[in-house]
């Protein structure tokens, strides 16, 4: 019996390195019927010439622009869905994947005819031992999807299959029909949230969402943005009140953006309790540079604005130090 199809989508934006890379990885899958759809999210690097090298294995679809991951991504959910995907699995092209992660994710699907998504184990690339994503919930507050065992070495302690409220979308598998009743991914968010956004829907549409430990990938966390740059802070204030205003709107407005406006406090006092001078001026303009990184997309996101990070924002880095300085 044939087994039922599977397809793996990929956005790749000026990284194809880490794309070939998980391209590799995913060849050494052992599971027998999957297809591979590459979204060029308007790469301006050689992206697009090393990736038409491996177009016996994908298929790549070229954007003349980033349009954002979720734009993307919905690209690919619809290329699979025209071509009969049974399953869609979203991975994050800096990722690489254990041989068995289709077939673990495919049985699970089977064990829990309920489900509608699978989240996996997810360790640090750099740290393979090291756990990044291992379930979730959300905080008492009700504000935040946050992480189980990050930072944790992997002993074996979240090796249960559960639910759980919030799937990362470095790996996100989901059934093809449950897709066709709640809808792609909202490309509100560019960057950010829409992981959380369509586990959200999924749970709403009473579908379970489920954490199999069973299922691992490595993954090279925030490598898309460089790491914590402040594009990346600066969408996690715009996509964060965006998803509050969604799933958390009895919080009001000034709580929700308190943590972004109040953290230049709390970078500035951990600066203070080093001894050099030096590093207090480089932390400080970090912290400065990244409040005013968040403030810019609290602000983006009250005008309605959800596309690509605003060029204010990315030449922030080049704030000159003596700005910060006393005349």
């Amino acid at each position: 019996m044939r087994k039922e199809l599977v397809y793996i989508i990929l956005v790749n934006w000026n990284r194809w390195r880490d794309t070939i890379e998980c391209l590799n990885s995913l060849k050494k899958l052992t599971y027998s019927n999957f297809k591979i759809v590459v979204i060029d999210n308007g790469s301006t690097d050689k992206s697009v010439v090393k990736l038409k090298k491996y177009s016996s294995l994908i298929k790549l679809i070229l954007l003349g622009k980033n349009y954002g991951f979720s734009y993307a991504n919905n690209i690919g959910i619809r290329w699979a869905i025209k071509n009969n995907a049974k399953y869609v699995l979203l991975l994050n092209n800096d990722t690489i994947v254990s041989p068995d992660l289709i077939d673990i994710l495919v049985k699970s699907m089977h064990k829990y005819p309920s489900a509608g998504a699978l989240g996996v184990k997810v360790y640090y690339y750099d740290q393979p031992d090291v756990l990044w994503f291992a379930g979730s919930f959300i905080d008492r507050y009700g504000e935040f999807p946050t992480h189980i065992g990050l930072g944790e070495v992997d002993k074996g302690q979240y090796d249960k299959i559960c639910d759980i409220p919030f799937i990362n979308g470095s790996a996100f598998f989901a059934k093809a029909e449950a897709i066709k009743k709640i809808g792609l991914l909202d490309e509100r968010y560019f960057y950010m949230y829409e992981d959380a956004d369509w586990t959200s829907r999924f749970l709403k549409a009473k579908y379970r969402c489920l954490y199999v430990p069973q299922a691992k990938i490595w993954h090279k966390v925030h490598s898309a943005t460089g790491g914590k740059t402040p594009c990346w802070w600066y969408f996690d204030a715009r996509s964060r009140l965006l998803w509050n205003k969604s799933y958390n709107p009895q919080r009001s407005f000034i709580r929700i953006v308190s943590p972004c406006l109040t953290s230049i406090i709390e970078d500035i006092r951990i600066s203070i309790l080093t001894k050099d001078p030096k590093y207090w001026l480089e932390c400080w303009k970090k912290a400065f540079i990244n409040w005013l990184a968040r403030l810019i997309g609290i602000k983006d996101y009250l005008c309605g604005y959800y596309a690509e990070c605003p060029k204010i924002v990315k030449n922030l880095c080049w704030l000159p130090l003596v700005f910060l300085l006393p005349q």
